[in-house]
This record gives C-alpha cells, sequence and structure tokens, in this order.
C-alpha cells in the first residue's frame, strides 16, 4: 500500500497527515486500555498539547516517501 502511486497522491499523505497504530491492541474492541487509546487519538489529533509518550511504541507517523515527503 505505502508504495502505490495512488497512495503517494493522497493529499493526507503528502501532507505527512497519516498515521498507524496497533489497532489489536488498543482500537478493536473495548477493554482495559480504553484511556491509552483515547491518549493516542489526543496525541495524533492534538500533537502540540498532548504527549502521553505513547508515539514510537503504539503508533507512528506514515510517510509517502522521500519524493513526496512535504516535510523534507
Amino acid at each position: 500500500m505505502l508504495q502505490a502511486p495512488t497512495w503517494a497522491a493522497l493529499a493526507a499523505v503528502r501532507d505527512g497527515r497519516t498515521f498507524a497504530g496497533d489497532g489489536n491492541a488498543y482500537f478493536n474492541r473495548p477493554g482495559p486500555r480504553l484511556v491509552e487509546s483515547a491518549e493516542i487519538l489526543a496525541e495524533i489529533c492534538h500533537p502540540e498539547s498532548q504527549d502521553f509518550g505513547h508515539e514510537g511504541s503504539a503508533w507512528r507517523r506514515l510517510d509517502a516517501g522521500p519524493e513526496t515527503d512535504s516535510r523534507e
């Protein structure tokens, strides 16, 4: 998927606004990690004000690749 031209053409991908998280651990079903799931979404949606320390372990930002990554 990450190598598909249609993926790289998406505005969210070009702008560095795509993310991957562990769905089985956090998002697919309710359970004791419900609060952590909310924290992850808060970090992704409001990075300027929320830092619970989940980036890198529970979620990460996806890059379109060097030729389309607008953050470089």
